[in-house]
């Protein structure tokens, strides 16, 4: 990313986005062209350098997703991961999801850092499918009357 973002080229961008893709070959010349010009204007340059290291080297403790703060989240939570997410292994998805109260885990294959670019008919499948669950629990729930979403196990699903 630092590379990207540090005088970026076309070149240097094209190789990052290969790098984020489990298919390298899906990144177009229109993506790198996006890219490359959200990289080049002056005021994404400005915020950059913080923004990358805000990510990786100087992290928050207050932003931290700890286990303790997983564990609070009262809402429907879908934890979709991808087995070849260059950034951080499948099985940190999984382990938050076995934390947050009722998650719903889906792991994807053959999909990079970015599946809703590589794969979007699974991701778009898999997110639709988890929205048109919550609005059917949540309508349930206040039709009984108690306005809560009910609880439920988490759901591990493997794709493929």
């Amino acid at each position: 990313t630092i590379k990207a973002l540090d005088a970026p080229t076309r070149e240097k961008v094209r190789t990052r986005l290969e790098w984020l893709m489990h298919d390298p070959s899906v990144v177009t010349e229109e993506l790198v062209e996006t890219r490359y010009r959200i990289y080049t204007r002056p005021e994404f340059a400005a915020i950059a350098g913080d923004l990358v290291a805000g990510l990786t080297s100087r992290v928050r403790p207050e932003e931290s997703l700890t286990a303790e703060r997983l564990a609070t989240i009262s809402c429907p939570t879908l934890v979709l991961w991808t087995r070849q997410n260059p950034t951080m292994p499948w099985q940190v998805g999984e382990a938050a999801s076995r934390i947050v109260p009722g998650a719903t885990f889906y792991l994807m294959e053959d999909a990079g850092h970015w599946p809703q670019f590589e794969k979007p008919a699974e991701f778009h499948a898999i997110v639709g499918e988890f929205l048109r669950s919550v609005t059917a629990r949540h309508g349930d729930a206040r039709r009984a009357g108690d306005g809560n979403l009910p609880g439920k196990a988490p759901d591990v699903v493997r794709a493929g």
